[in-house]
């Protein structure tokens, strides 16, 4: 079995075993509820996504640098991450990342802690 699926199994199956043994019997309506949160935040990301990805193309045809729609698909992208992450807290993180006011703040607060230096593109 290749490395990659062997990270990826265990990516998922370490978060459900603690789980198990966290709740006991509950775990039926525990992983349902988990599986159906995933499955609503990849909806949502699946919608947002392109959309951020066609401004970014937008802003290069005019010329100018997508900084803002950059940062955006990236935040888009760790949000799926955590989606995919079986558990509450993950959820919880990635579906505040899908919040567009949310990713707005998130993004002006990393710009200020960040600074704005030059950017050279090689």
């Amino acid at each position: 079995m290749p490395l990659i699926r062997v990270l990826f199994l265990t990516f998922l199956a370490v978060p459900f075993a603690e789980v198990v043994v966290f709740m006991g019997r509950r775990i039926g309506w525990t992983v349902l509820l988990s599986v159906a949160t995933t499955l609503a935040g990849v909806a949502l990301v699946a919608r947002q996504g392109p959309g951020e990805l066609a401004r970014c193309r937008t802003e290069l045809s005019r010329g100018v640098l997508p900084g803002k729609e950059i940062a955006n698909s990236v935040m888009i992208l760790v949000a799926a991450a955590l989606l995919l992450t079986p558990g509450f807290l993950t959820d919880t993180a990635g579906f505040c990342l899908l919040v567009p006011p949310i990713r707005e703040a998130l993004g002006k607060w990393a710009l200020k802690r960040l600074g704005t230096g030059p950017i050279t593109l090689v």
